[in-house]
């Protein structure tokens, strides 16, 4: 009886490159716990960190926006100042 093998035309991964790779994507899709993205949050805001736009929409998963004439965003218990950068 002949068997059938089905391949992607991709090399092989060894078991360890597949668990670091599986790790990358998990890493990649967010956070590990519920909890996590307030967790991120509350460093930034202890740490008086900069978030860019793009970082603040990654960790509330929303993008952010003002009202015209407004300079700050609320979202749960984070309010988010709008700072220009010239």
């Amino acid at each position: 009886m002949d068997a059938l093998l089905l391949t992607t035309g991709q090399p092989d991964l060894a078991f360890g490159e597949m668990v670091q790779l599986v790790e990358a994507i998990a890493r990649h899709l967010g956070p590990t716990s519920l909890l996590q993205h307030l967790k991120e949050l509350e460093l930034a805001a202890t740490k008086a960190w900069l978030l860019s736009s793009s970082e603040v929409e990654g960790l509330i998963r929303y993008k952010p926006r003002v009202q015209k004439g407004e300079q700050q965003f609320t979202r749960g218990s984070f309010c988010f100042i709008l700072k220009w950068q010239s």
